[in-house]
């Protein structure tokens, strides 16, 4: 089944990649290929993320880096919704990302 990003998951995905280029870009090339690695996985494997409390939402973690891919998987391809570094705080379907004060 294809894999495809949000508009809002492809944004995060670039952001982390940029910011990991602009440090070491052998560590961000690592870090693409363990994503590739991730989606191949979803690709064939739709059901292999846990699910999370958001309905029809899985959540798969990226080996290594401590990245977690969340998904949806729909009738013709499995939807990337959010990409998040999973050492943050864990994520809340609809809140604002930028608010520190929670």
């Amino acid at each position: 089944m294809p894999v495809r990003y949000t508009e809002r998951a492809a944004d995060e995905l670039a952001g982390i990649l940029d910011y990991l280029r602009e440090r070491s870009p052998a560590g961000a090339a690592s870090v693409r290929q363990a994503m590739l690695r991730a989606e191949r996985l979803i690709a064939a494997f739709p059901d292999a993320g846990a699910r999370t409390d958001v309905q029809g939402v899985h959540e798969l973690s990226v080996p290594r880096y401590g990245y977690k891919l969340y998904y949806a998987v729909g009738p013709d391809a499995v939807w990337i919704v959010h990409v998040r570094d999973g050492r943050r705080r864990p994520w809340i379907a609809n809140a604002p990302e930028d608010d520190e004060s929670r």
